[in-house]
């Protein structure tokens, strides 16, 4: 419960925990998609080992706009909540 007068200050910590709270959400996806990444190399090195055979490398990626190195992973982008006022019983308005 703030009062009114420090909307600017609630509105900043809630934007703050939200992409901080986006941030892990997205860390423990990249996590989890290298983990997959890495079982899937290491079965391809296991199949490799048992049929004598190379393992076969996947063909190299079109260079495309170079943002980030991250891979596109699905991950829900978290809204900031709503901030709804109310009024006490002794009439002060609170956020």
């Amino acid at each position: 419960m703030w009062p009114e007068a420090q909307r600017s200050k609630v509105v900043e910590i809630l934007t703050k925990e939200t992409q901080m709270k986006q941030d892990k959400l997205e860390a423990e996806a990249l996590a989890i998609h290298q983990r997959k990444v890495a079982e899937e190399e290491r079965l391809r090195e296991e199949q490799a080992k048992t049929t004598g055979k190379p393992a076969g490398k996947a063909a190299p990626a079109k260079k495309g706009p170079a943002k980030d190195d991250k891979p596109q992973l699905d991950v829900p982008k978290l809204q900031v909540p709503e901030i709804t006022d109310f009024k006490s019983v002794m009439g002060n308005v609170y956020v």
